[in-house]
């Protein structure tokens, strides 16, 4: 018989342990599910925040502006964005676009 026993206090010892134990391993489950699902949030966020090249084909400027290839292709059309024409493939000035931006924005 244990002293906890004697003295009226029963022993919760294993319990405790096997709490412990349950505990570590669900955080570690909870860590690495959550590193899994935080790391693809991240990598996607980067990737849409990264700066553009400063040459983007009419779907890269697109998704960068947040607009349609038609409205793309119309912004050229009226001057609002230089570009060039390579081997039949648009490209846009994306850092005149930027150099536009901060003329008109003080």
């Amino acid at each position: 018989m244990s002293l906890e026993v004697v003295r009226g206090k029963p022993s919760n010892e294993p319990y405790e342990r096997l709490v412990e134990a349950l505990r570590e391993v669900i955080t570690l489950i909870v860590d690495e599910r959550m590193a899994e699902k935080v790391g693809a949030v991240v990598e996607a966020e980067v990737a849409r925040i990264q700066p553009p090249r400063r040459w983007a084909t009419v779907a890269q400027a697109a998704s960068f502006l947040g607009i349609g290839q038609a409205a793309v292709r119309a912004r050229i059309k009226r001057g609002q964005l230089e570009a060039r024409t390579l081997d039949g493939r648009i490209y846009i000035d994306m850092e005149a676009h930027d150099r536009r931006l901060d003329e008109l924005l003080p």
